[in-house]
């Protein structure tokens, strides 16, 4: 029963940026939708969130377990399996939920290597919500399978390597190449974009490979 409400209480505070949209997550909303491609299926924690009114498919991918039965039985493989099934594209999660469960790792270890997308971040509630508590922004990975083009999956612009269109969606992705290591391409890009954007841009590469 305690495990159980655990579980509820994180997927609500999962849901909040949903229920009370702060202009971070509508911008982060208009960013995934520019750097995932029309076809793409995006599950996890976050993926509510950041589909919401896109018409875009999303599934809670709470079967991506990285934990044990109380026999001992991985609950991956499975869950890896129904994500391949379903379609699944993409997976959304925040940073300290990836260092919790250490599903980049786990899915390594059987052979199937995510990608990081972008990283984003997703506000909290207003400050004048009736609760009176302030819930802090989180930041979210955005993460491809590696079966997603053999299912028809075609990539985005930005993925294929393009120079995203959107200030949001450039710092995202410029620190989701960070947060996978690739800050490199990332750095490249500061000469590419807009000089108004290069102090923004500058500022969220370091702030990002002090994370990682």
């Amino acid at each position: 029963l305690l495990a159980a409400a655990v579980l509820l209480a994180g997927l609500l505070r999962s849901c909040e940026p949903a229920l009370w949209p702060t202009r971070s997550t509508l911008v982060a909303r208009a960013a995934t939708a520019e750097l995932l491609g029309d076809s793409a299926v995006l599950c996890g924690p976050y993926a509510p969130v950041l589909c919401q009114g896109t018409g875009r498919t999303r599934r809670l991918g709470y079967r991506l377990r990285t934990d044990t039965t109380p026999e001992g039985e991985d609950l991956l493989p499975a869950g890896l399996t129904w994500a391949r099934e379903a379609g699944i594209t993409h997976i959304a999660l925040s940073v300290a939920q990836e260092r919790s469960a250490q599903l980049v790792h786990h899915c390594a270890r059987l052979g199937v290597a995510l990608e990081v997308v972008a990283l984003l971040h997703v506000g909290g509630p207003p400050d004048h919500d009736l609760r009176r508590r302030r819930v802090r922004g989180a930041r979210v990975l955005l993460l491809r399978f590696p079966w997603a083009q053999t299912q028809g999956y075609t990539l985005s612009a930005a993925e294929a390597g393009a120079l995203p269109r959107s200030p949001a969606a450039l710092l995202a992705r410029a620190a989701g190449l960070c947060a996978r290591g690739d800050a490199g391409l990332a750095w490249r890009w500061l000469q590419a974009c807009p000089p108004q954007l290069r102090g923004e841009l500058q500022a969220t590469l370091r702030r990002t490979e002090r994370s990682f």
